[in-house]
C-alpha cells in the first residue's frame, strides 16, 4: 500500500501513522510536479489542496482521500466530485478538529462588539479617555446557522455566557443539548428577525452558495452583529456591503471573504463597524497533533477494511 502526503508534514505526525502500517510505503511530496506523479499509484491520498481533478483521474490505485482540511468545498465542485463518485474513492475530512477555537473566535467577535475593546484600542492610541456605552451578552439571542461540530461547540460556549440560543439547519430535526429553540433553513427569515446575534458557520455546497443576501440582512434587526467563519461565498459581500453602509445591522465580523485575500479596494476596509481576520478562526498551535488523531482513526479503520466504521465520510449527494 502506498500512502502519499500532498504537504510537508513533520515526521513525528507520520510515525504515528507509521506505526499502524508498517509495510506501507509512506511519501511526501514536495511539490505540484511531484504530487503529480506520485498519484498515479498511490492507495490512500493525504490532502491539503495541491491535487487536481486531472490528478484524480490518473490515479490507478486510489481508493480514499483525507483531507487536512474540514472543508472540502474545493473537491466538491461537480466536475471535481464526478470524478471521485465515479472512482467510488471514499472522502473524509477534519470536521471538528478546530470547533473549540473557532467557537472562541466567534465569541471573541461578540464580546468586541459588546464590549467595544477596538474601540477602546483606538481611544488609548489617542491617549482619550471616554466611557463609551457598552453592552453585554446576558440574554441576548444568538442564532447559529449550521449546527455540525462548529456549530454546536458555538453553542455550548453561548449557554456560559447566558445567552438565548437559536439553532438552525436544513430540515429543522435532531437533538442538540444546547440549542433552546431549532429551526429549519426554509425558517431563516424569521430566526433572523429575533437574532441580536448571527454566526454562520454552514458548509459551503451549490444549496447554500449565495444563502445569505439581501432579503436576509433586511430582515435583521438594525441592532444585529452578522459574523461569518464558514466561506465568504454563502454570503452575497455586495449584499452585506450595503446593508453596513445603510445601516441595516449594526456591524459584522469576518474571518472568510470571496476573494481571498481580501483586496485592498475591498470596501469593508474602510467600515468601522466590521472586524476582520484573516481566514484564520481555525488556526491553533497543535492543529496537526489534533489533525493526526483522526487520520489515525481512519487509517485502522481502512486498513482494517472497516470503511463503514471511518469517520467524517463525506455524502456527495449532500457536499458535506
Amino acid at each position: 500500500m502506498k500512502i502519499l502526503f500532498d504537504f510537508d508534514l513533520k515526521e513525528e505526525y507520520i510515525g504515528k501513522l507509521k506505526n499502524l502500517a508498517p509495510e506501507a510505503d509512506f511519501v511526501v511530496s514536495q511539490n505540484e510536479a511531484e504530487t503529480k506523479e506520485e498519484i498515479i499509484d498511490s492507495d490512500v491520498l493525504f490532502d491539503f489542496g495541491r491535487v487536481e481533478k486531472e490528478d484524480i483521474k490518473k490515479a490507478k490505485n486510489l481508493k480514499w482521500i483525507q483531507t487536512w482540511t474540514a472543508g472540502v468545498d474545493r473537491l466538491m465542485k461537480s466536475d471535481f466530485k464526478n470524478v471521485l463518485r465515479e472512482k467510488n474513492i471514499i472522502l473524509t475530512n477534519m470536521s471538528g478538529v478546530h470547533s473549540n477555537v473557532i467557537a472562541e473566535h466567534s465569541l471573541g467577535f461578540m464580546i468586541n462588539f459588546s464590549r467595544r475593546f477596538c474601540d477602546f484600542h483606538e481611544q488609548k492610541r489617542n491617549k482619550k479617555w471616554d466611557r463609551l456605552k457598552v453592552d453585554n451578552l446576558e440574554n441576548k439571542k444568538l442564532a447559529v446557522v449550521g449546527l455540525g461540530s462548529i456549530g454546536r461547540e458555538i453553542t455550548r460556549k453561548a449557554q456560559v455566557f447566558d445567552m438565548e440560543v437559536m439553532g438552525v439547519n436544513r430540515k429543522g430535526e435532531g437533538e442538540f443539548e444546547y440549542v433552546d429553540y431549532l429551526f429549519s433553513q426554509n425558517e431563516l427569515k424569521t430566526v433572523l428577525e429575533k437574532a441580536d446575534y448571527v454566526v454562520v458557520i454552514l458548509p459551503l455546497t451549490s444549496e447554500t452558495e449565495s444563502m445569505i443576501g439581501k432579503d436576509e440582512f433586511e430582515s435583521m434587526k438594525d441592532s444585529a452583529y452578522f459574523i461569518n467563519v464558514a466561506r465568504g461565498k454563502i454570503v452575497d459581500e455586495s449584499a452585506l456591503i450595503n446593508a453596513l453602509k445603510e445601516g441595516k445591522i449594526a456591524g459584522a465580523g469576518l474571518d472568510v471573504f470571496v476573494e481571498e485575500p481580501l483586496p485592498e479596494d475591498s470596501p469593508l476596509y474602510e467600515l468601522d463597524n466590521v472586524l476582520i481576520t484573516p481566514h484564520l478562526a481555525g488556526s491553533f498551535p497543535e492543529y496537526n497533533k489534533k489533525a493526526v488523531k483522526i487520520a489515525e482513526k481512519n487509517l485502522n479503520k481502512f486498513i482494517d477494511q472497516n470503511i463503514d466504521e471511518m469517520i467524517n465520510k463525506i455524502d456527495y449527494n449532500l457536499g458535506f
